[in-house]
């Protein structure tokens, strides 16, 4: 049941609980807000309570948005109801890492609904395969010298082969958590590597560190083949990482021909696999994320030029 009116779109969101999002900068709340406006019907709910039952398929817990005016704090849902999946329009799969099984398995459920005529952003099978740090490994001639594993004696030799530093990084989070500024010859490096590794039972990405990471994270936002604007993430005084979380600054940018390149490069292969709302991130010359599960940048793209930029995603993702 794609239409609850003439010309409307039903949604449902599966989201992080309301209560543990940042309403005033949530890129999610952003999109759910132009829905409303626009006069769709929208929905949310949470992996916890998304449900694929033999009988009656997928189907979750739900509560529709009455009003949804974030940077008013003004939000309000409906009482929780029992939906079908396949009566919506549209699922936006928001849910923020950790990317671990429960997020997997919950796109089993999408994928579900996804068979019943449902359009899923960001298509399952493609958020199963896109892990954001490997996934750009794809595109090899576009990345910094990168390895993947656990053993620490492969991760310390790639480590001492760069000319000073280089980054450590788990593969399954998100907003610089975790990610640490390794020297080539710093005296604990087993240490670091042991813990970074849990004791080599976890695998980690290490990369060359860019030296134009000190001059910010680049941030280019997708919506299918459109690119509706970017940033750059300036880290604060004392630190390497471009994230907003760990104190980055946001500020205008715009887009040279070597990151026009880079979204020439991923924009194909992305639309294949479904991916429809992406984060591209890129330092100095090199692709370093492909963000499919939560890009964030909403916020900051309408704080920085002067516009809201919710709208224009909205229609473009109502498209088939």
């Amino acid at each position: 049941m794609d239409h609850v009116g003439a010309n409307l779109v039903r949604w449902l969101f599966v989201l992080d609980p309301l209560e543990q999002l940042k309403w005033e900068s949530d890129t999610s709340l952003a999109i759910v807000e132009a829905v409303v406006e626009l006069g769709d019907e929208a929905w949310y709910t949470t992996l916890d309570e998304m449900h694929l039952d033999i009988d009656s398929g997928p189907w979750a817990t739900g509560y529709r948005f009455g009003q949804c005016n974030p940077l008013q704090n003004a939000i309000s849902v409906d009482p929780p109801a029992k939906v079908k999946l396949q009566d919506f329009g549209r699922i936006f799969m928001r849910k923020d890492p950790p990317f671990n099984m429960e997020y997997i398995y919950a796109t089993y459920v999408l994928e579900a609904a996804e068979r019943l005529g449902v359009g899923v952003i960001n298509g399952p099978q493609g958020l199963r395969d896109c892990n954001e740090k490997v996934y750009a490994l794809q595109f090899p001639e576009l990345c910094p010298a990168t390895s993947i594993s656990r053993n620490p004696a492969v991760i310390m030799d790639f480590i001492r082969a760069q000319p000073e530093h280089a980054i450590c990084k788990p593969l399954d989070l998100m907003g610089g958590r975790g990610v640490q500024l390794v020297r080539r010859d710093d005296p604990n490096l087993a240490q670091i590597v042991e813990q970074a590794t849990k004791s080599g039972t976890e695998r980690v990405m290490v990369q060359a560190f860019i030296e134009e990471a000190m001059n910010g994270d680049k941030r280019i936002l997708l919506t299918d083949r459109e690119v509706i604007g970017a940033f750059v993430r300036v880290p604060p005084e004392g630190d390497f990482r471009g994230n907003l979380s760990q104190g980055a600054t946001a500020h205008q940018v715009s887009l040279n021909s070597r990151d026009k390149e880079i979204v020439a490069a991923l924009i194909d292969d992305l639309e294949s696999r479904g991916q429809r709302f992406i984060g591209i991130d890129i330092i100095g010359p090199y692709l370093t994320e492909i963000n499919v599960t939560s890009p964030m940048g909403i916020r900051e793209l309408d704080e920085l030029y002067g516009m809201r930029h919710g709208p224009k995603i909205v229609e473009l993702l109502r498209k088939s």
